[in-house]
């Protein structure tokens, strides 16, 4: 067992100890549907063991199948892949909590999971390098401290926030997006369907009337954890699944080398929103997910 898994674990115990069985929520709805009882404090372990596994599946099944297919043991890729989805259950986990920069945390901790699947799906050791998110930018941090951090722009997210911040309707939030560790707006018009929230590529809007409502109203603290969650879930998706794809495809595009150094496209960000457009609400799990976390939006 290398050093840097030992450390990983380490870290993975110490924050699991330190968040502790979030309260359950009396009651909650999805998408207007019926009231919905979620288990007492005494199953909340449970509970959490189960979403725990879930991420730790995911993660396993992602590098375990992506090392076996270049050639390498698929047991190998799974045990540090599944270790890098428990990492990203707790950055889910500490993304949904109440302290100031909880987003901010939690996201990066997120980051540290999914760059060990990553790193692992292709070969490399856990952390070699590190990726790190701020709003659309990802810091790639290499374990050789005489090699320069990498930069990249996400694509899709710097799009999004072009978009929302040329928006009348928006209004960037500072505070909040500090405290998320990704750009988040306010807006005063509802959105359609009546959501309260939403998130898209990394960039986080809410129908509020002021900053201070983020922090004081437990319905809108509420909602914005839960969008913080999406965030994380963002990450893992994009740097997990989207990342090998896109690298394979620049390989065989004119100036693809210069794209895939300064920049990430996401391919895909447009399939998977085909899939969430084509789920009802109430049957889509990355939504059941930041539900569990953050309660009901």
């Amino acid at each position: 067992m290398t050093q840097s898994f030992r450390i990983l674990i380490f870290v993975s115990l110490v924050l699991a100890a330190c968040a502790g069985p979030s309260a359950a929520q009396e009651c909650w709805t999805l998408a207007g549907g019926p009231c919905r009882t979620l288990p007492e404090s005494g199953s909340d372990w449970e509970e959490h063991a189960v979403v725990l596994g879930a991420n730790a599946a995911l993660g396993g099944i992602t590098a375990g199948v992506m090392q076996w297919a270049r050639g390498g043991s698929f047991s190998r890729g799974f045990i540090r892949g599944a270790a890098g989805g428990g990492m990203i259950y707790l950055g889910k986990r500490v993304s949904a909590e109440s302290f100031r920069g909880a987003g901010l945390v939690g996201r990066q901790v997120g980051a540290v999971g999914a760059s060990v699947v990553r790193n692992t799906s292709e070969g490399r050791s856990l952390l070699d390098p590190l990726m790190l998110p701020v709003g659309p930018l990802r810091f790639y941090i290499p374990h050789d401290a005489t090699t320069r951090v990498r930069v990249r722009v996400d694509l899709p997210g710097a799009a999004v926030l072009a978009h929302a911040l040329l928006s009348p309707a928006r209004t960037l939030d500072t505070g909040a997006s500090l405290s998320a560790g990704a750009p988040v707006f306010l807006m005063r018009e509802p959105f359609r369907d009546g959501w309260f929230g939403s998130h898209i590529a990394g960039v986080i809007v809410l129908l509020s009337d002021s900053p201070e409502e983020l922090r004081r109203v437990p319905h809108q603290k509420m909602v914005f954890a839960h969008e913080r969650i999406h965030t994380v879930q963002y990450d893992q998706a994009m740097h997990t699944w989207s990342g090998p794809l896109d690298a394979r495809v620049l390989r065989h595009v004119p100036y693809g080398g210069w794209i895939a150094r300064h920049m990430e496209i996401n391919l895909l960000l447009a399939p998977l929103g085909a899939v969430h457009m084509a789920v009802p609400y109430e049957n889509r799990l990355w939504e059941r997910e930041a539900f569990f976390f953050a309660g009901p939006d």
